[in-house]
């Protein structure tokens, strides 16, 4: 596979990313369904590896056959481990590495994160909620997202605190200034009670 700039260049400004429900979905089970990557799949669409998540999270269809094309695949490196228990020919360990990173065997593989990056501490807990309950993280990825996901909440709940401190210290200067000090002011209407 060689890189060619100009025909990508041009692919991707004529194609404009534009998602087709049958295009793509027979695209991603074919794909991925046969082994390949979401880095194969994306370089078939021309698109990149953030807008394949979006579309996942946007498109029903899309996701539901990209996940039966993980699936499937998964299926496939099983049996090809169980056929090859015996071969001594067979590179055990390469196989072991592509399930680690594919189907998170073994070892905890890299985690992707469909999280508005711009959105608050409470937001982006929603959409790791919703990813979960998806099924992307394991028990103990999803432990060690929400601890820190709920540290970031309470160092987000801080600053918010502290710019309504300041804010009221803000106004209580302001009064001041134009009330000069509130202690006549309250002498005058004790006086007038």
């Amino acid at each position: 596979m060689k890189l060619d700039p100009k025909k990508i260049y041009n692919k991707v400004k004529t194609y404009n990313q534009i998602y087709d429900e049958k295009e793509h979905c027979l695209m991603v089970l074919n794909i991925i369904g046969n082994g390949g990557t979401v880095a194969e799949f994306c370089l078939e669409a021309y698109i990149s590896e953030k807008l394949f998540y979006k579309w996942r999270n946007t498109y029903p269809i899309f996701d539901e056959c990209s996940r039966l094309a993980s699936l499937y695949a998964q299926v496939m490196w099983e049996r090809e481990g169980e056929e090859n228990a015996d071969n001594p020919d067979f590179n055990f360990k390469y196989w072991e590495g592509i399930g680690a990173q594919r189907y998170n065997y073994g070892r905890s593989a890299r985690i992707r994160l469909n999280v508005d990056s711009n959105a608050d501490p409470h937001t982006q807990y929603q959409q790791l909620i919703e990813q979960a309950t998806g099924g992307e993280f394991c028990a103990s990825e999803i432990k060690q997202l929400m601890e820190s996901i709920n540290i970031g909440i309470r160092a987000f709940e801080s600053f918010k605190l502290q710019e309504q401190v300041d804010k009221m210290k803000d106004d209580l200067i302001k009064m001041n200034m134009h009330n000069g000090n509130n202690i006549a002011a309250i002498k005058e209407t004790e006086a007038t009670d």
